[in-house]
């Protein structure tokens, strides 16, 4: 039986006193044992449970699970086939390798630079010890000052095209190895292209639900498979008006759509503090309290949760209300009667009868 009232009376049936004088039926008030409870609906969920997509277009090629398979946190879900990701990786990688080459210290364009720069040294060294003889020479008159200032010209020439060399060596050397690291930029970026194409699982957990099958059309988005892990629990909505009554440790009285004939207990273990605007309610946690229990996820549930006990409320039939807050004594006359919580079958009198008085059903 599914439980649809917000507020429920739940007790056990005593009986009560029906006869019939004057073709009027009488009762007096009992006390019984009566719950608050708040109505909550909502379904079987696990803690860690996610969504595997398509982060690309194409055609599924493998799809290697099926409903109830546990797979492993990296293995493969599905992939969707393209050879273009593949054919760009392999080019890109190409353009790497002989970036990466290029680069390196024993690369022909730098080997050759080098051995200019070695000739360069030599050079400037042979012009600084010709410039230095020289000095010692003119000291004695015996070289003019005109050859002096030609030996001075060389080294320095000699000089400045060593620095040229080596300033170029560099340059060309970080452009070497700048477009190499944008070179591996490029297989990296074209790796994770790939990688779209390719879905494994973010975590350990078992397949609920494989929405696609091999040779179907995906977009991007598309939802292929369910996959849970992590403690099952009960996902529950609550009606804004009802959520100040809901506290952590209260019992409810729960029915789940795969076990239609059965009622079980459940604690509520947590409240979400914020409001779902998509459910216009917000979100409690329950757990059964008996933990042996199979529950399936996605499973339907309804709830009632107990907010208050009153264990000796005096309580009448709903029907010999009138007008909600009168009732009519046995003599004929109306009496006034406070009500607190009631359903279509009792109505808890908070004040106006006692156990003694005997009311009967109104004509009206």
């Amino acid at each position: 039986m599914k439980l649809y009232l917000k507020v429920a009376l739940f007790s056990a049936i005593i009986g009560l006193s029906l006869t019939s004088c004057n073709r009027k039926e009488k009762t007096s008030p009992v006390k019984k044992s009566i719950e608050e409870a708040v109505f909550a609906n909502g379904y079987v969920t696990q803690r860690n449970e996610y969504v595997a997509s398509a982060n690309a277009e194409g055609f599924i090629n493998n799809i290697p699970i099926t409903e109830g398979k546990y797979v492993h946190k990296g293995e493969l879900l599905f992939t969707i086939k393209s050879d273009a990701p593949e054919n760009q990786l392999q080019k890109s990688q190409i353009v790497y390798d002989d970036a990466a080459k290029n680069a390196r210290s024993s690369a022909p364009q730098l080997s050759q630079m080098r051995i200019q720069i070695n000739y360069a040294k030599d050079k400037v060294d042979f012009d600084k010890k010709n410039l230095d003889r020289y000095k010692a020479l003119r000291t004695t008159n015996a070289v003019s000052e005109m050859d002096l200032e030609d030996k001075e010209i060389n080294y320095k020439n000699s000089l400045s095209n060593l620095k040229a060399l080596e300033r170029s060596y560099k340059q060309t050397a970080d452009e070497l190895r700048l477009n190499a690291a944008k070179s591996k930029s490029q297989v990296i970026d074209q790796a994770i292209n790939k990688g779209y194409f390719s879905v494994k699982a973010d975590k350990d957990g078992t397949v609920l639900n494989v929405y696609k099958k091999k040779g179907e059309l995906v977009k991007i988005g598309d939802q292929i498979a369910q996959i849970g892990s992590g403690e099952t629990y009960l996902k529950l909505y609550v009606a804004e008006e009802d959520i100040a009554k809901v506290h952590c440790g209260q019992q409810a009285k729960v029915q789940i759509n795969t076990y239609p004939e059965k009622t079980f207990d459940a604690t509520v273990t947590r409240i979400l503090p914020a409001f779902d605007d998509s459910q216009q309610s917000y979100i409690i946690e329950a757990k059964l309290n008996d933990s042996s229990v199979h529950l399936f996820s996605g499973s339907q549930v309804q709830a009632n949760i107990v907010v208050s006990e009153n264990k000796y409320a005096l309580v009448i039939p709903s029907s010999y209300l009138i007008k909600e807050t009168y009732v009519m004594l046995q003599n004929g006359t109306l009496r006034q009667v406070v009500i607190g919580n009631k359903n279509r079958e009792w109505a808890e009198v908070v004040s106006g009868l006692s156990e003694k008085d005997v009311i009967v059903m109104s004509s009206k």
